[in-house]
């Protein structure tokens, strides 16, 4: 027999496991991890107004092949994981 809770979306098992007030937090707390990354991601635009998204950033401030390989991240992902679903 399977367990009911291995099925279970991520929201509906931290509600199980855990209280509502640490979903609550852990939600909060990757809120505010993608509002730095996106507030570092206007900072880029606005230092250097490129005809890209980060995959151009992080050639022009880093290294082309970087660049290379979170292009080639940025296809492979969407790939490998929407046919999973």
């Amino acid at each position: 027999m399977q367990d009911p809770l291995e099925r279970s979306s991520s929201v509906s098992l931290s509600l199980a496991l855990y209280s509502a007030l640490m979903t609550f937090q852990g939600y909060g707390f990757m809120g505010a991890v993608v509002i730095c990354v996106m507030g570092c991601l206007a900072e880029l635009s606005a230092l250097a107004p490129l005809s890209g998204a980060y995959v151009r950033h992080s050639e022009y401030f880093v290294d082309p092949a970087l660049s290379f390989a979170i292009g080639w991240i940025a296809v492979y992902g969407p790939c490998v994981s929407v046919p999973s679903e």
